[in-house]
Parts: C-alpha cells; structure tokens; sequence
C-alpha cells in the first residue's frame, strides 16, 4: 500500500475488559513453559517424539463399529490397557458420535478426507478432556501431523495446548500404534480462571450488537472492529498464538487476531475457519480467516485491518477495511495459504465491505462519488475510501480525479489542498480532506 498520508486517530478501549485484563496478566505470565526436546520429527507442533520397539504378540485389533458418520476403524494393534485408557478418556461409540455432532459442520473438519475424520474426532476429544498417554486410530505419522493442524485450526476455545507429544511403537520398521498426548501449557486451575476471562468479554462483546436484528454482513463488521479497536498489534505479546492474547491481555499477533476473530463469530452463528500461509511480499508467516456471509464464503484479515493503528491511537472510524469480504482472487495478491487444507474458491462480492457500504465503483460515477463525498462532510468525516473493480477503473480515477485535479470538483469550495493514497494490490483510493 503506497500512503501519502499518516492519519493519527484516537483511542478507545472497553472499560470493563480493561479491568479483568490487568487481572489476569499473572494467568499468562504463571503459565507453564514446554521444553522443546530432541525429536524425530520437522514439525514444528510436535513437542516430543519417542520410539519403543515392541511385540506384538499379547495386542489386539478392534473390529469395526457403526458409527453415525460411518465406521469405527483402529488401525493400531491395541493391548487391554489400551483400549480401557480409549474407553475412559471417551473414545467410545458413543464418545465419538457425540463429538461429530459437535463437529460435523466446521469446515476443517468437513474439508478431511472420510479416513481421516474419525483420527479428528479422536483428538478432539483427547484434547478437550485433556488426557495423555492415549492410543489413537491411526498409525501414520504424516496423517497425525496433518490433522492436528485441522483440528487447532477449527477450534480456537482449545487455548491450552500447545503441540502435542506422542510414542510410536514398532514391530521391526512397522507402526503398530501412536499414543498421544497433548502439550498443556495451563493448570486445570488456570484454565478454569482463564475460561471465566472468556466468558466475560464475550458478554462485553455481545451486549454491544442486536443478534435478533443483525445480518451476518452486520454481525461480522461488528466482530471484526470490536477486535481491532479493543487489541495492539505486538509482536512481542504474550500468547499471541492464541485467543488468551486478544482476550486477557488486549495485544497479540496474526493468529491471535485471526483465532480470537473465529471464537466471537462461532459465539454469535457465524461460521468461518483459520487460515495460515504467509505474507506474499516479504515471506512472513501470517494467519487470517475465510467467513461465511448469507452462504457465501469470503476471505477476510482482521490483523491487517489494523495495520494503520499504533498503540493506543485507535478509532472505529479508522479501521482498514481493504481485506474485509474479499475473492479468492485477490487474497492471492498479497496472501498465500498452506496447504494443510483445501480452501474454497471465493467469488462473491455482495458482502465486500466497499459493496455493500456503497463505495464499490465499476466506473467512474460522479454522482455517485459525490454523494459519497457529502456523506462524509455531513458526518464530520475527513476521509472517503472508493474501491475499483479492476484496474481500468482505479487508472482511470486516478488521471481524472488526481493527475487531471477533477478530486476538487467533489470537495467543499475554497479547499485547495488534499492527500490520498492508495492500495494498489486491491485498486483502493482513500482520499483525506
């Protein structure tokens, strides 16, 4: 984004997060620190890796179960002690079926092949009931590493982990099992004091929005600057990788933003899904979202819409609204996903923010800009934000409105000066009068 113009705007914070977050920063800073040890793996979320060389001899393998999205399989050769640890931590029939109903329709999960959907919900649970030492379904490695991802990235409330450990056994160079245990960073105390915090500014948060009345357009603009509004962008903060973060502490990086963003939508009916990859132009690692708005996915990137605030110079007026609702198209300008999930191609434009707030411009329409421009004026706005539908159109107001000076035929007479600038990835003009 070229910018020819530095906007400082003012502060504004809820009082009551305000308060509980100064409360809780002993949480984040009392929390436990995971040593990272030698492991046979690359992957970053892999904790620990053990080996053991095992019989097979006593262990047995668990005969298929209908369940209700198909059936239950165990790949892994299973001991006594095994399948009882399976049965209590709740990877049972009826463990398993309840878990897909809570599950069933999140996109990480529906996005996983069939074979892979059972190893999901079996993490899922070990996760949220915060077991270790507990077998799995599967025995590859690849696939666990994979899922994992899927599940992390489907459910934002599991704050507490970070990573997961496992023990492979082996017959000779075959897998036999996984047991797997999560790397908890937080007390069972804490992460009661913790979820109390949650719920807090998730009541904050809900008392500032009519659900009965609100679209999803509007329900997810309000999410979007309630985040950026009550949150610092830094690099620095504790458990920026996690909803914690935005919550307790108001500072946080990408995924910070980007989880914490998901967690409010899922509070309020709105379905959406974390996506991580990195920042096309310098090669950063970087986390933001895709949502669904009245059944049309968008990509949408709560951390760049903060890009312009500094500290505690924040206004809702303010928010950079450049990522908000865009195509698939023109995410991949700028952003590039991994590929631990298939994303889906994003077309829609009806709920882009400029659309839908009347600034979206397939020509150069003066009465339609002026009108944008007395709006402004009549609100004691200083500023108006147009996006064009491709580049012919951001060219062509370009050299009309600034290179041929036509910008002063939409302005108060007797203005003789004005600043712009612009993001050209996306051909968006913001003019500052």
């Amino acid at each position: 984004m070229k910018k020819y113009v530095i906007t400082i705007v003012a502060a504004l914070l809820i009082f009551g997060i305000f308060i509980f977050a100064v409360e809780g920063k002993d949480l984040i800073n009392n929390q436990k620190k995971i040593s990272q040890v030698t492991t046979t793996s690359q992957d970053e979320d892999v904790v620990s890796v053990k080996e053991v060389q095992s019989s097979s001899s006593d262990s047995e393998t668990i005969a298929s179960v209908p369940l209700d999205f198909g059936e239950l399989v165990v790949d892994a050769k299973l001991k006594k002690e095994d399948i009882e640890k399976r049965e209590e931590c709740g990877l049972s029939v009826d463990g398993i079926n309840a878990a897909y109903k809570e599950c069933s329709n999140l996109y990480g999960f529906t996005s996983l092949s069939d074979d892979l959907k059972q190893l999901y919900l079996e993490l899922y649970i070990i996760f949220t009931n915060k077991t270790s030492d507990v077998v799995v379904c599967s025995v590859s490695e690849m696939d666990l590493a994979k899922v994992y991802k899927v599940v992390m990235a489907d459910h934002p409330e599991i704050f507490y982990i970070d990573g997961f450990e496992y023990v492979k056994y082996s017959t000779g160079n075959v897998i036999t099992k996984i047991e797997v245990s999560p790397a908890l960073t937080m007390s069972e105390d804490e992460i009661a004091k913790a979820s109390e915090y949650i719920k807090q500014y998730v009541d904050v948060f809900k008392s500032g929005i009519n659900l009965t009345s609100s679209t999803d357009y509007d329900k997810v603009k309000y999410t979007y600057g309630f985040i950026i509004v009550n949150t610092e962008y830094l690099e620095t903060s504790d458990q920026g990788q996690n909803i914690l973060s935005v919550i307790v502490n108001q500072q946080s990086v990408c995924q910070g933003y980007a989880k914490t963003f998901q967690y409010l939508l899922s509070q309020i009916g709105v379905d959406s899904f974390l996506v991580t990859g990195y920042t096309k132009k310098d090669n950063v690692p970087h986390a933001w979202n895709i949502v669904k708005m009245d059944g049309e996915w968008y990509y949408i990137d709560c951390t760049w819409g903060d890009s312009n605030l500094s500290g505690e110079n924040a206004s809702l007026s303010d928010i950079d609204y450049s990522f908000f609702g865009v195509t698939t198209d023109e995410i991949l300008r700028t952003h590039v996903p991994d590929n631990t999930t298939t994303m889906p191609v994003c077309t829609a434009t009806k709920d882009n923010y400029y659309y839908k707030e009347g600034a979206y411009f397939d020509s150069l329409d003066g009465p339609k800009l002026k009108g944008l421009f007395n709006s402004a004026y009549a609100t004691g706005q200083s500023s108006v934000t147009v996006k064009c539908a491709n580049s012919s159109v951001y060219n062509l107001m370009l050299g009309e409105l600034i290179d041929g000076n036509k910008i002063f035929d939409y302005l108060e007479s007797g203005t003789s000066n004005m600043s712009y600038y612009v993001n050209e990835d996306l051909y968006i003009i913001t003019f500052i009068f």
